[in-house]
């Protein structure tokens, strides 16, 4: 059990000066707050620069109120909890919550009574930490940082290095083979960090943009035509509710909400964000441009605009055979980067017969040499291994489907469908 030390720290200029505290990692907060000294507190520890990596957000409400939001919500990489109740009341009030928490999150107790039984059975259940209130925003950072970032804390993850001698030598593909196998075969949650991102084969292999790199993309161009940005906002790939974020947005009053993330997450924003009244275009990348989006927006969804590589599937000129063959085949719909994965394939084959081999040293650099009539059309790459003249598609959801309205190319004018 863990009672803060008195001291001034809310009014102190030093604080979170502790110099010997190491910063939390980038992981999801949860805290629901039965009083209002409480949640200050948390959200006066939220602005110190150890938490700058990690994600936080702090609602009222105590024990009863997080298990009914997460009935509909993912749970946290750590969930806080309030309560005013006394001993048994207490673990009832968790066996409640416990129903509808991720095993793998970690449960932190904010309580008003100094009970040493209760923590004892609350660690005993699993209670990563019982917190005494009034909360000291110093010392929840301490417990936070002994939790992920102290000498004994168990580590977040598993860290696997792939690297080569030189680039060609396969790394890459051992890694992102490997990192696939992990996440579908054995269900595990894994995440591949690429030193290259700009010209390495991550994006190639897994049909992903890097949603940060679409906002800095975005926000660069932007910025160079003369755009006024009013803010940049971050959020993570298991959020759902983004009000707090919206709520800031709207009274910025902007005309475009550019969002560089996927489906799950930009059908829910765009829905909370007619909820709240603003009346800004919305626009994403092609994570974004799947009919789950429009599942999920609901008729918030119409207007909606992304962006995506490649012409219309439709208007590709080995389109309209691809999708006849594809939907007789698999009996569905052709969805987002099918056509671009089938020629990636045929790429690699195409290099493959001209190297000579199937050794990826060998076949690799023919890849940059590539001149292959695909799907898409012609496929060639420039010197930083993007594809030359590659069209860029903005479609817009009109009357519940997503519709081509524009398609430029480097160095062309688009013409508008």
């Amino acid at each position: 059990m863990s009672k803060a030390p008195p001291n001034n720290t809310l009014a102190g200029e030093n604080f979170g000066a502790a110099s010997h505290e190491r910063p939390v990692p980038r992981i999801s907060i949860d805290a629901f707050c039965e009083f209002p000294d409480t949640q200050a507190a948390l959200e006066r520890a939220a602005t110190d620069r150890r938490l700058s990596k990690a994600h936080i957000n702090v609602q009222p409400g105590g024990v009863p109120a997080a298990a009914s939001y997460f009935t509909s919500h993912p749970t946290p990489n750590l969930l806080i909890v309030e309560t005013n109740s006394k001993g048994d009341d207490v673990v009832a009030e968790l066996e409640q919550l416990a129903s509808v928490c991720d095993e793998s999150t970690k449960v932190i107790v904010i309580g008003r009574v100094n009970d040493v039984q209760l923590y004892r059975e609350l660690t005993r259940r699993g209670v990563s930490e019982y917190l005494v209130a009034p909360l000291d925003p110093l010392h929840f950072i301490e417990i936070i940082s002994g939790l992920y970032s102290g000498p004994k804390a168990a580590p977040i993850g598993r860290v696997s290095v792939f690297t080569g001698a030189r680039g060609g030598v396969g790394s890459s593909t051992l890694a992102h083979n490997t990192a696939w196998f992990i996440a579908e075969g054995l269900k595990i949650d894994t995440t591949i960090i690429d030193f290259d991102l700009s010209f390495g084969t991550l994006g190639l292999n897994f049909n992903e943009d890097s949603g940060q790199g679409i906002a800095d993309a975005f926000e660069a161009t932007v910025k160079a035509a003369g755009v006024k940005v009013l803010a940049r906002e971050h959020t993570t790939d298991k959020d759902t509710d983004f009000k707090a974020i919206l709520t800031r947005i709207r009274g910025r009053k902007p005309d475009l909400v550019m969002f560089g993330g996927i489906d799950p997450q930009a059908g829910p924003m765009v829905r909370q964000m007619a909820e709240l009244g603003i009346k800004a275009k919305f626009m994403g990348g092609d994570g974004m441009q799947t009919p789950n989006f429009i599942k999920l927006a609901g008729n918030a969804s119409e207007g909606a605009m992304a962006s995506i590589p490649g012409l219309p599937k439709e208007e590709m000129p080995g389109g309209k055979a691809f999708l006849e063959k594809y939907k007789t085949k698999f009996k569905a719909e052709v969805e987002l980067f099918a056509p671009m994965g089938y020629d990636a394939v045929m790429v690699f084959i195409d290099s493959m017969k001209r190297a000579g081999s199937t050794d990826p040293a060998k076949f690799l650099p023919e890849v940059g040499k590539t001149r292959y009539q695909g799907v898409i059309g012609p496929i060639a790459f420039d010197s930083k291994g993007d594809l030359v003249d590659g069209p860029i598609t903005i479609y817009v959801v009109k009357g519940g489907k997503w519709v081509a309205q524009e398609t430029v190319t480097p160095g062309a004018v688009g013409a508008k469908k």
